[in-house]
């Protein structure tokens, strides 16, 4: 049965992180919802912990089976979603307020593809993180995923999650629908969701993108000749040059933290 927003999870060895995001989930007003927790073949109480949510009227599809890595979960997910939209939540990432994707109902209706809004950090001093849909945070750091919203069609015209790049692939994903300037997106300033930080890119360091980088951004540009896709990188590049210490200022007055 088809649905609006399909909520993925990608999990392994995660029941307790697990129950925190299913019960902001459960909690929320609008209920239009699927949600799928792709497994990476625990053997804890998730299947205990998402049967619980079950018996509350939640629908959770439950898939554990071996897996390459977190993309590949989450490009396992797209696959089976019913929803016509999706969102990746972190295992113990929460929704912010119950109302978070009752405010989002008529830009589900609309025909934006993507919806971004902020993240908080709650357990890092209430770090919010704005990224406003600007090429240049999203050149240098990278968009958070916890604020963005995907139309499923985005997948089927630009590509999956590469698993060529296993620690930060939706980096490179963002990147190529960012470049498509076809791809309609709205930016709203509200909250989504608090974020629980210490994630795999967090903690690690993904050098196939990096190395692979300037040379993705070279490609998509060729690909997408648009005179905004060309001041984009033109100014990275320029922002690139620079010293950290004039890389700081710009970081401030952009908020790209």
């Amino acid at each position: 049965m088809n649905k609006t927003l399909s909520i993925i999870i990608p999990t392994f060895k995660a029941m307790d992180l697990l129950e925190r995001s299913l019960a902001s989930i459960i909690n929320q007003s609008f209920k239009d919802i699927e949600v799928i927790v792709m497994d990476g073949f625990s053997e804890d109480g998730t299947i205990e912990i998402i049967e619980k949510y079950r018996r509350h009227t939640l629908e959770v599809i439950f898939v554990s089976e071996p897996d390459s890595g977190v993309y590949d979960a989450m490009n396992k997910g797209i696959k089976i979603a019913n929803g016509e939209w999706l969102y990746f939540l972190g295992a113990g990432d929460v929704l912010y307020e119950k109302d978070t994707l009752k405010s989002l109902v008529k830009f589900f209706k609309s025909d934006f593809q993507i919806i971004q809004g902020n993240i908080i950090i709650s357990n890092y001093k209430n770090t919010i993180y704005r990224d406003r849909l600007r090429g240049l945070t999203l050149l240098t750091r990278n968009f958070c995923h916890q604020g963005l919203f995907y139309r499923k069609g985005v997948f089927e015209e630009v590509g999956n999650y590469n698993l060529s790049y296993p620690i930060i692939s939706d980096f490179e994903f963002n990147l190529r629908w960012f470049f498509n300037r076809q791809i309609t997106r709205i930016y709203l300033p509200i909250i989504i969701c608090d974020y629980l930080g210490g994630g795999l890119s967090s903690q690690n360091h993904d050098l196939q993108f990096h190395n692979a980088k300037n040379d993705i951004i070279n490609n998509l540009l060729k690909e997408n000749q648009n005179i905004k896709n060309y001041l984009l990188v033109f100014s990275f590049r320029i922002y690139d040059s620079l010293s950290k210490r004039n890389k700081k200022r710009i970081n401030r007055y952009l908020q790209i933290e």
